[in-house]
């Protein structure tokens, strides 16, 4: 308690005055809270980031679940058992709907192969990726080509769609390259081929 007199003299005027009042300090937690409370900004955290933040969460979440509908393919993958980055492996792409990269073993293909999938699912261009790769290690390709679609290996790229989407998967235009090339025409309606060692001793063709 703290008593104070104050005597004010104009002239011949005087004042005379005593209040009293309390003094104390509050703890620093408290004065903390105070600030904060009393702070302008608090008010804006409060009344529009923090429903920003919660609308923003709902929406997101509508986003994820709408997106998990359009879905192909089933999730989820165990990364983990895929083939990984290495000497014997090449790459070939992502996995579908998703940014991580995907490599073939290259010592699996020693084995028998399938490229599967409905009509327009790219299992001609995903086969042709995997023998580009193995041309540029220089092993021999062998294509039996009814559709006549693999005869563009004797061309760079120049499909600007393609070009396109060229960013995605770390590549520019100038990296299209064209392959060395024999077709061997079929015209007999069973032909007899033999194949020696010499037939595709060209390395990378």
């Amino acid at each position: 308690m703290v008593e104070v007199n104050v005597t004010y003299w104009y002239g011949k005027k005087s004042a005379f005055s005593v209040d009293s009042f309390d003094v104390f300090v509050l703890p620093a937690p408290l004065a903390l809270l105070r600030a904060v409370f009393m702070h302008w900004l608090t008010y804006v955290v409060v009344f529009m980031l923090i429903p920003g933040f919660y609308f923003g969460r709902r929406l997101y979440m509508i986003w994820m679940e709408k997106k998990r509908r359009r879905r192909r393919y089933i999730f989820p993958i165990d990364f983990k058992k895929l083939p990984k980055t290495g000497p014997d492996s090449i790459l070939v792409g992502k996995i579908a709907e998703t940014d991580v990269k995907a490599y073939v073993d290259t010592k699996a293909l020693m084995m028998h192969s399938l490229s599967a999938g409905a009509t327009g699912a790219g299992k001609t261009v995903s086969a042709m990726i995997v023998a580009e790769e193995l041309l540029k290690r220089g092993v021999p390709i062998i294509v039996f080509d009814p559709t006549a679609q693999w005869t563009g290996f004797m061309k760079a790229c120049r499909d600007k769609r393609m070009f396109d989407i060229y960013p995605n998967f770390g590549l520019k235009p100038e990296d299209a390259k064209a392959f060395k090339t024999n077709i061997v025409l079929v015209t007999e309606q069973t032909p007899k081929w033999r194949w020696t060692y010499r037939s595709t001793e060209n390395l990378g063709k």
